[in-house]
This record gives C-alpha cells, structure tokens and sequence, in this order.
C-alpha cells in the first residue's frame, strides 16, 4: 500500500501534478493567467482609508495598461475593473509575475479569439474608497449626445 501511494505522489509530480501556484506563469495559456489573476484578486486586501490607497486592475484593456471601450480581454470581476489596495496588489509577487506575461502577450484582441473572457464596450470605471473599501464604478462607453448633436 505505502509503495503504491508512493508511485502515485511520484507519477503526479512527475506528471506536473503540482500546484497553479508553482506553475511558471510562462507555460500558462492565456486563459489560465486571466483565472490566476482573478483568483488572486479574490485574496488581495480591498481596504482604505482614502481612494489615493487604491488601485483599479483588471479592466478591458488592449494592451495591459490603458482601459478601452474596444472588445478587450480583462480578469477583474467586472469588465470596468476591480479596486484593491495598492501597496497590497504590488507587493504580491504571484500577482506581478502573472502580470508580466498578461501584459506581454494576453492584453490583445487576438486573446479574445483564443478563449480568454473579453468584453466590448466596457471602459475603466471611476475608481473611490467607499466604506473602508476600495471600488470601482461603472463606466459608459456611450455618453448621452449633447441635445444639438447631429445624428447621420
């Protein structure tokens, strides 16, 4: 019995039966980045005392930097991003290692095509500390027209 337990613990390892959290996030899919990030954001601390604390993540973007009402993959919990606490977001190594390759080779249109979660028409929210609580808004790709706009 115990040198079948043992076989199996050594197949497994052997078979990259180990954690996503070992896993370099350079062999990782795109879609497996966007969940480990999301994960992540489930974990980070959301507190504040003012929203100069806070940090928006994980909003639509093209290229991993700047939010676009464009189709955009994201990894927040909503496509407008998620607030969190800064310092805390930065300081997780597991974060930034997933963040460079997100950056690097998921924040593209073309990931949208090979199975990571993209949106349209969805721009970074308004980012505000409310109740001790980093958060962020909604945004409105299609601001109401002035009431003498031209409509062609």
């Amino acid at each position: 019995m115990r040198v079948a337990l043992g076989s199996l613990l050594v197949a497994l390892a052997a078979c990259g039966g180990g954690s996503p959290e070992e896993t370099d996030p350079g062999d990782l899919t795109c879609a497996q980045i966007q969940r480990g990030l999301g994960e992540r954001l489930a974990e980070v601390s959301r507190q504040c005392t003012t929203a100069a604390d806070c940090g928006a993540v994980g909003y639509a973007s093209r290229d991993g930097i700047y939010a676009t009402c464009d189709c955009a993959p994201y990894f927040g919990t909503s496509c407008t991003g998620t607030g969190v606490n800064a310092a805390a977001w930065q300081a997780d190594d597991r974060v930034q290692a997933l963040l460079v390759e997100w950056t690097s080779r998921c924040a593209t249109p073309e990931a949208c095509a090979d199975g990571a979660l993209c949106a349209c028409d969805c721009g970074r929210g308004e980012l505000s500390c409310r109740d001790g609580a980093c958060v962020v808004g909604d945004y409105n790709c299609f601001p109401p027209f002035p009431a003498d706009a031209a409509i062609d």
